[in-house]
């Protein structure tokens, strides 16, 4: 049962990742030796990457930790609350969310205007606005939030932004949060959740609840509007504040020194001197021992150098490390793990999955989403929301106009969308007799798609595993990468099994840090390592270009400067160990155009066409926190 008294909160703050997962072992292990229950503890994490490196770390504690989102739909899928919700606990995918936009654009508003009011709705919906009757004031407003709810039941979903407002809604019962509720709860990642996700997890301590955060907080990929200020709101309630600032050296001394430059001060002006010393003495570097900054010519030669550091830690460390590399794009990882091949060095590589991309609308940009899709329908074929997709893929507004006229004639009749379509299927056939009306016909609009999935689903019955994909990717002409084959490959092989497996993956991603991981920048959040190596910091990858080009504002430029900051900050906070940072000093104008380089200037040489790139300018901010190279004058 509860206790009816308040639990006593604790909230802990800190800027390092490692510290603040070894508070969280030592306090749950304390807990443990002095007799608390195992089944007492919850351990919630914002992101299912924290979980996994703490469960690396700590195998016992597994049956203790839940992430954030698998708590939120385990309490959506209660008895009760799945009753009252009157929607399946089922999370829109990204590209179902642009599907969900698509028929939006149906109201009749201007698209800019749809898109601010959508996203003033699900920020409103992720701080519980929407239970104050007084929230919209305008009959534009409501009319299209109800449009918006409609959708969502008749496809039988929820949006990302609703688990933490549906969940926290959930736990005013007393008797469903009696079920989930724990005498001690750790929430790692306080400050990456919502309002209400924050809400939610802090209503199940009985006892003690611990909130673990960061001061500056940049939220995660798999949560949107983050509620950065939840740790000061509970000390504000008085809540017990903790700040953990021992860190070892280097990483500890370049987040502190990070930490100060993320204060509201005027970016730091670059050393003219230094930048043009360092891509002087560019090519003397890349022949030296590592070193913790380098500068390397091209972003060949930085593969190279990062290769032989990784090589050199590796043999000197002891015991054996945990390496993180973190890369600006795609290009990087690649060019990296292939310079870690040559010598022999197996690294595991973190490349998003290509669902999350791609447009619905084009034939020749929606084959992965129509694979995915497909093997949606064979593990569930009564998935509205598949079914909806599906009938739109390859139309410029999604056959949207035919979708409103069905939903229409689904509540005229007062029968389920998947019932409706069926009445399509029967206007489809000709031996039926029946003659459409001037409104009915605009739903053959799907007779093309709803026939070509019918014989779909008939050619992959039965099938399973190796032969099911196959199958499946020749009907849909997509080639899945190796990443989501091995995803697959990881199943039981049923159509169902494989379908969950990629969507847990597209909605909570995650990374597991092996010895040696090559990761995006974003990706590495929540990651924990001995040595980092962030690669390609120049300016246009970290700080991003808007940060640096002329032509914004300069009030633009200092608010991507302080974004880009936490960004950096977050990161250099994996490390426990050493931190090590290149860049290169120039590369063809082609890739540094397409990639967002900010260009220092453009020369040819050998008839290619070069530009030189600009050290990032956070490089200065970091340099007392590290060894600095010493050019060679051999």
């Amino acid at each position: 049962m509860q206790n009816k008294a308040e639990p006593c909160i604790t909230c802990i703050q800190t800027n390092l990742e490692d510290q603040l997962q070894t508070w969280v072992a030592g306090s749950v292990q304390k807990l443990l030796d002095d007799g608390v229950r195992p089944q007492d503890i919850l351990i919630v994490t914002a992101t299912k990457t924290a979980a996994m490196s703490l469960v690396t770390q700590h195998p016992a504690f597994e049956p203790l930790v839940r992430t954030f989102h698998e708590l939120a739909l385990s309490i959506l899928s209660y008895g009760s609350v799945a009753q009252k919700l009157g929607r399946k606990p089922r999370v829109l995918l990204p590209q179902e969310e642009k599907v969900l936009l698509e028929d939006m654009k149906v109201s009749g508003l201007k698209v800019g205007r749809l898109r601010e009011m959508l996203k003033f709705f699900f920020k409103g919906i992720s701080e519980s606005q929407n239970e104050d009757p007084a929230w919209l004031i305008n009959n534009e407003e409501r009319s299209l939030y109800a449009f918006l709810i409609d959708h969502l039941k008749e496809c039988e979903a929820i949006l990302p932004y609703e688990r933490g407002n549906l969940a926290c809604a959930a736990l005013k019962s007393n008797d469903v949060r009696e079920v989930f509720a724990k005498p001690y709860v750790f929430v790692c990642g306080y400050t990456s959740l919502d309002m209400c996700g924050q809400k939610a997890v802090a209503s199940l301590a009985t006892r003690e609840l611990f909130a673990l955060g960061y001061p500056s907080d940049a939220g995660v990929l798999s949560i949107s509007f983050p509620h950065a200020d939840g740790l000061q709101e509970l000390v504000h309630a008085g809540a017990r504040l903790m700040v953990l600032d021992a860190a070892p050296t280097n990483a500890g001394g370049v987040a502190k020194r990070l930490a100060r430059a993320c204060t509201e001060h005027e970016p730091m002006e670059r050393s003219k001197t230094k930048e043009s010393w360092l891509a002087k003495n560019a090519a003397a570097m890349q022949e030296q021992a590592p070193q913790h900054i380098a500068i390397y010519t091209t972003p060949q030669k930085e593969f190279e150098g990062t290769a032989r550091a990784v090589a050199q830690v590796l043999k000197t460390c002891e015991p054996r490390p945990s390496i993180l590399i973190a890369v600006p794009n795609r290009a990087y990882m690649q060019g990296i793990v292939g310079a870690l091949n040559a010598l022999d060095i197996k690294s595991s590589i973190n490349l998003q999955l290509p669902f999350v991309k791609g447009d619905p609308r084009k034939n020749d940009a929606n084959a992965q989403n129509r694979f995915l899709t497909l093997l949606g329908l064979l593990a569930n074929p009564e998935d509205t929301m598949l079914w909806r997709s599906w009938l739109g893929y390859g139309d410029w507004l999604l056959r949207s106009d035919a979708w409103e006229i069905l939903r229409r004639i689904a509540g005229e009749q007062k029968v389920s969308m998947l019932e409706a379509i069926g009445l399509v299927r029967k206007l489809m056939d000709p031996a039926s007799g029946i003659e459409p009306g001037p409104e009915a016909a605009g739903v053959l609009k799907f007779a093309a798609s709803l026939r070509e999935i019918d014989g779909y689903l008939f050619e992959c019955a039965g099938l399973s595993g190796e032969a099911l994909v196959k199958i499946i990717s020749h009907l849909t002409e997509w080639q899945p990468t190796s990443q989501v084959l091995a995803l697959l490959s990881s199943t039981d092989g049923s159509a169902a099994a494989m379908y969950e497996t990629v969507c847990k993956s597209i909605i909570d991603p995650a990374l597991r840090c092996g010895d040696i991981t090559v990761a995006a920048y974003d990706d590495c959040r929540d990651m924990c390592a001995t040595h980092l190596f962030i690669t390609g910091m120049v300016d246009g990858y970290l700080p991003v270009y808007a940060a640096c080009d002329d032509n914004e504002t300069h009030d633009k430029r200092r608010k991507y400067q302080q974004e880009e900051r936490k960004r950096l900050l977050r990161l250099v906070t994996c490390a426990s160990r050493d931190i090590y940072i290149s860049a290169f000093a120039e590369t063809d104008i082609e890739v540094a155009e397409r990639s967002k380089v900010d260009i220092g200037r453009v020369f040819m040489r050998k008839h290619e066409r070069l530009a030189t790139a600009k050290p990032s300018s956070f490089m200065w901010e970091c340099e007392e926190g590290f060894d600095c190279v010493t050019p060679s004058h051999s």
